[in-house]
């Protein structure tokens, strides 16, 4: 950016923690529902209100992702007992403001747009969802080995689907010499995953007949398994890294004898500055497009 603005932080776990102290290198960082230590940053403001922190920003950072129930600011970290609505916040941006956000609804979008004011999804960012993915893969492969009762190398794994996530994974687990089946609908995906040293399989030949395996990497937001298939997996450790309705339920999964794992926001768990920097790092770099233009 090539002149300091006013960027509002608003709620989010550790890494919009991680988020503020980066973006307050560059301007006013005014922030509203982080419970955080920010005593050694400087140009970070400490706002009472979430309206003190919209009000005058040219840019306002909400969370990945900005709502849990896609209505109401995602604040874990905020002490407050109600969040702001998101579209409530988007009326208050000024004309010509950025919001910034992960997985914004559209009505959200919808009114940042009547403020005057543009959106900007991170997940619309190549580089913000390939280093996120890395991120996620990293937690998945330190939860196997936490939950797994062998070592990576004598490990059967299956990873369903084979997007940025799975296709990330099933290397980390190749790299560490796990035999890797992939499940995945498209030809192509499957294609990848033999080159990448994996055993492809079609997703609907492995929702029929699961191969048998030590661990269910699933990438999939789908209903996949369900209880006969979740039996023939019977002993095995079943992560869930894909949102909600997620590829097995946990209920059924457990009734048959498979551990159910959810890993959901892992890089806000496992890596929350390097996840909140990235963050701060599509901020910074929107807005300097702004500047230049």
């Amino acid at each position: 950016m090539k002149e300091e603005k006013k960027i509002g932080v608003l709620g989010g776990d550790r890494r919009m923690l991680a988020a503020a102290r980066r973006l307050a290198e560059h301007g006013e960082c005014a922030v509203w529902g982080l419970d955080g230590d920010f005593a050694q940053a400087k140009n970070i403001v400490r706002c009472l209100g979430w309206e003190s922190a919209v009000s005058g920003s040219d840019a306002v950072v909400l969370p990945m992702p900005a709502a849990k129930d896609g209505v109401k600011l995602h604040a874990p970290l905020s002490g407050h007992d109600d969040a702001p609505e998101l579209c409530e916040i988007a009326r208050r941006l000024k004309m010509g403001a950025v919001l910034f956000g992960g997985m914004l609804p559209p009505l959200v979008r919808a009114a940042a747009a009547e403020a005057g004011a543009q959106s900007v999804d991170y997940q619309e960012n190549e580089t913000f969802l390939i280093l996120n993915a890395a991120a996620t893969a990293e937690g998945a492969l330190a939860a196997c080995i936490r939950e797994l009762p062998v070592t990576l190398s004598e490990t059967r794994a299956v990873v369903t689907g084979y997007g940025r996530v799975g296709r990330t994974l099933a290397g980390m687990l190749v790299k560490h010499g796990a035999k890797v089946a992939v499940a995945a609908r498209s030809s192509r995906d499957l294609g990848w995953a033999e080159a990448d040293g994996c055993v492809p399989i079609p997703l609907s030949v492995w929702r029929g007949a699961p191969v048998s395996c030590d661990a269910v990497f699933n990438t999939v937001p789908a209903r996949l398994l369900d209880e006969g298939a979740l039996e023939k997996l019977s002993g095995a450790v079943y992560f869930e890294l894909a949102s909600a309705p997620g590829g097995a339920g946990r209920e059924e999964a457990e009734k048959k004898g498979v551990k159910y794992v959810p890993l959901g926001g892992l890089p806000g768990q496992v890596a929350p500055k390097t996840a909140g920097e990235l963050i701060a790092r599509v901020v910074l770099e929107k807005l300097g497009e702004a500047a230049d233009g």
